[in-house]
């Protein structure tokens, strides 16, 4: 035999060994499918389980048909014992139910619409679009929309035992206009927050004159009181000022040194004037003994004397 007929002889060796291997490990671990019972020492065939849990579904499959059914009825009645007495009662379909939700759902999404945006928010016509933000602002600034802003409330009033109670229109809350104070209709939120914007606004242009004002004050504070200039950080290099009361103050005490001055020159001016006089009164004299003496030389020598020497 040659070598390549004795090479796929080992092959084919080789490969049966391995088919068989896998062949045993299937038949070990294999899954029985069938529907037999389990055995001693054999677990049931996957079909029994499998039938087991049909069986169980089927077995509940009545109860869940029924409640299914009752669901979809639009009315039942059903009869139960009320102090020995026996009474019929409606209940309505859960689908029923469900459908009058959505309803009673949309009518509710279309009364918190009123709230924010006025009555016209919730439009009876499906196909018909509300008026927007901004179509409602200028009616709003035109004063055309103080009735549609609006906004109502549940009305209530009182069992016998005074207890508030909702006033019930066709199933639904009766709804009336609000008051936010007697005599005052409660607006839509949309409204106040306009209110709120404005007031705002002014708000924060009042606290800009404000600050103007207050900047004004400790300007002229600064300019009365004198020192380092008002600024938000003083360094070294911000300007001073004296300050005006203090500069009145320096010019009062000079006027009172002034004072003092005049006085001390008017009582000089007194001490001269009576020193002049006494002075003028001497040349007075003087004149006069000059003139006697003018007289005797004239007498006894004759010599002419002039009347007047100054």
């Amino acid at each position: 035999m040659t070598f390549i007929g004795k090479l796929f002889v080992m092959i084919n060796l080789a490969i049966s060994l391995l088919m068989a291997v896998t062949a045993f490990g299937l038949y070990a671990s294999g899954i029985d499918w069938t529907d037999r019972a389990a055995k001693e020492g054999q677990p049931e065939g996957k079909m029994q389980g499998l039938r087991k849990e049909i069986d169980d579904v089927v077995a509940r499959l009545s109860l869940a048909e029924g409640s299914w059914k009752a669901a979809r009825q639009e009315v039942r009645k059903i009869t139960k014992v009320v102090n020995g007495n026996p009474e019929t009662e409606e209940i309505k379909g859960l689908l029923v139910l469900e459908d009058e939700r959505r309803k009673e759902r949309l009518w509710g999404d279309g009364e918190m619409a009123k709230l924010i945006g006025g009555q016209d928010q919730a439009t009876k016509d499906p196909t018909a679009s509300p008026p927007g933000p901004d179509e409602r602002r200028r009616k709003r600034e035109a004063k055309a929309r103080d009735s549609e802003d609006q906004v109502s409330r549940v009305e209530y009033g009182e069992d016998a035992n005074k207890i508030p109670i909702v006033i019930l229109d066709a199933g639904r809350p009766k709804m009336i206009l609000a008051e936010s104070a007697p005599g005052l209709p409660l607006m839509t939120r949309e409204v106040y927050e306009e209110r709120l914007a404005k007031y705002q606004e002014k708000n924060t242009e009042l606290r800009e004159s404000l600050a103007k004002l207050v900047h004004e004050d400790k300007r002229l504070t600064w300019e009365l009181a004198g020192g380092v200039a008002p600024v938000r950080k003083p360094v070294e290099s911000t300007p001073k000022k004296r300050g005006l009361r203090h500069e009145i103050a320096e010019e009062r005490v000079k006027r009172l040194g002034l004072i003092d001055e005049q006085g001390i020159t008017r009582a000089l001016e007194v001490n001269v004037a009576v020193e002049s006089e006494l002075i003028l009164k001497r040349l007075d004299a003087l004149d006069e003994r000059i003139l006697e003496l003018g007289r005797y030389l004239k007498k006894k020598h004759n010599i002419d004397v002039p009347a007047k020497w100054r």
